[in-house]
C-alpha cells in the first residue's frame, strides 16, 4: 500500500524538469503494472489533485470506487460519524441517549460538517470521556470545544502559514463582503497582491503570482468552476475575523 497525501502540493516539484522524472519513475509503473509485486496506491489531496496526478503520468483514475470526492458532510452523516466515534472510542453507549445527543449536536454546529473539523474535535471529546470512564454529563466540557477550536485554529494557519502577512489582509477584505460560495477571479486577486508588494529584487508581479499559486498549493483556496473559493467557509470567516479590519492580523 502507497499512501500519497497532499497531492496538490506536487504541483510545485512538478514544474522542475529533474524532479518531475523522479516522480513520473515511481508513480508511472503503478500505472503500468510492471512493478514486481501488487501495489495499491491511495492518493489524497485537493479538488484540482488529479490533474497533478495526470501531470506525474497517473492519468487512468477511472470511476467504479476507485475515486471519491470528499466535501462537506449532509448533517445526518456529520452527526452519525460522531454518534458512532463517542460511542465506540469514547466507551459512551451507557450514556442517557440525550446526553448523546446533546453532545452529537454541540459538536455537529462547532463542525458544519467539515471531515476536518469532525477530526479536530472528536478526538479530543473521546479522549476526555476515555479519562472519565464513558461518563458523559449532559453538556459537551467547556476544555474539549476550546482544544477543538485550537485545532481547527491551528489548521487554518497552518494553511496561511506561506503568504504574508499583508497579502492576507488583501485577501480578507476582497471577500469581506461576498457569499461564502463567491467565485474569486485569479487575476484580480493577483492585481491587488501586485498593489501591495514593495519595490525587490524580483518584479511585482510575480511575486503576486507566486503568493496566490501558494494559496492554491497549501489548500486556502480550490480551483472552482469558474474562477476560485475557500474549500472551506468558516477557513474565509476565520481569514476576515483576523485580517479583514484595519487592525494587525494574527
Amino acid at each position: 500500500l502507497l499512501v500519497l497525501d497532499e497531492v496538490q502540493t506536487m504541483a510545485a516539484d512538478l514544474a522542475d524538469a529533474k524532479l518531475k522524472a523522479r516522480i513520473k519513475n515511481t508513480l508511472v509503473p503503478l500505472q503500468t503494472g510492471t512493478l514486481r509485486m501488487p501495489v495499491v496506491l491511495l492518493a489524497g489531496g485537493l479538488n484540482h489533485s488529479l490533474d497533478v496526478l495526470e501531470d506525474a503520468g497517473v492519468s487512468r483514475i477511472m470511476g467504479n470506487g476507485c475515486l471519491h470526492r470528499i466535501g462537506r458532510l449532509k448533517p445526518h452523516e456529520g452527526r452519525s460519524v460522531i454518534r458512532a466515534w463517542l460511542a465506540e472510542d469514547g466507551q459512551a453507549n451507557d450514556a442517557p441517549p440525550d446526553h448523546i445527543e446533546a453532545w452529537v449536536e454541540k459538536i455537529a454546529a462547532e463542525t458544519d460538517g467539515w471531515p476536518q473539523h469532525i477530526h479536530a474535535y472528536t478526538p479530543w471529546a473521546v479522549e476526555w470521556l476515555q479519562a472519565h470512564g464513558g461518563a458523559m454529563p449532559s453538556t459537551v466540557p467547556d476544555e474539549v470545544l476550546q482544544k477543538g477550536r485550537e485545532q481547527r485554529i491551528a489548521y487554518y494557519r497552518q494553511r496561511s502559514s506561506r503568504t504574508p502577512h499583508h497579502f492576507r489582509r488583501v485577501l480578507a477584505r476582497m471577500v469581506r463582503d461576498v457569499p461564502e460560495d463567491a467565485e474569486l477571479d485569479r487575476e484580480c486577486v493577483i492585481d491587488a497582491f501586485e498593489s501591495v508588494t514593495k519595490p525587490a529584487a524580483r518584479p511585482a508581479r510575480q511575486v503576486a503570482e507566486e503568493a496566490f499559486d501558494t494559496l492554491v498549493r497549501k489548500g486556502m483556496l480550490s480551483p472552482a468552476d469558474h474562477g476560485f473559493v475557500f474549500p472551506i467557509p468558516s477557513m474565509m470567516q476565520w481569514l476576515v475575523d483576523n485580517y479583514g479590519s484595519s487592525r494587525h492580523g494574527r
